[in-house]
């Protein structure tokens, strides 16, 4: 059984996620320690591709154009298997806070939004600026000492990083 209140061993773990198109940082929080994992994307925000050419001289410089709109399925197949690598990381999370800039966050959410167990652990989306690691534990941490009211929250732990 779980435990709420202390979040002992086996009990629950509660997640934020920050995240936008370059990369994710999912904060788990437990009783006795965080976890902060960051993962890149690996998407790349102009991708120029063999066959593309560029345009006559405009008011802002040459421009590239692509030939057909392979960039933009390259880019939405590399940002779905991203999504999909966070969404695994968190499955098992008892509770998840999503916060970032941006779109991204919703783009997260549509594919996050297949998952009916998802979103029935979903606790709140929230529109924040870029922020330190630190910032987005503080913030999750917060976030759940105030919607849970446990004690074990509100004092910041031993922390580790994983990349």
């Amino acid at each position: 059984m779980k435990n709420a209140e202390t979040g002992a061993a086996g009990g629950p773990r509660v997640v934020g996620i920050w995240i936008d198109h370059e990369k994710a940082y999912i904060v788990s929080l437990f009783q006795d320690r965080e976890d902060v994992l960051t993962i890149e994307s690996g998407v790349r925000k102009r991708i120029r591709l063999a066959g593309e050419s560029r345009t006559a001289a405009t008011p802002h410089g040459q421009m590239n154009v692509a030939t057909d709109g392979r960039t933009g399925r390259r880019r939405r197949a590399g940002l779905h298997e991203f999504y999909t690598s966070v969404i695994e990381k968190v499955r098992d999370a008892d509770s998840v806070y999503i916060l970032g800039p941006g779109k991204a966050k919703e783009e997260f959410l549509e594919e996050a939004g297949r998952s009916k167990e998802f979103m029935e652990r979903l606790a709140a989306v929230e529109t924040v600026r870029r922020m330190s690691k630190p910032q987005i534990v503080a913030k999750t941490r917060a976030f759940f000492a105030k919607r849970d009211g446990c004690s074990w929250l509100k004092s910041p732990r031993r922390r580790t990083s994983r990349h």
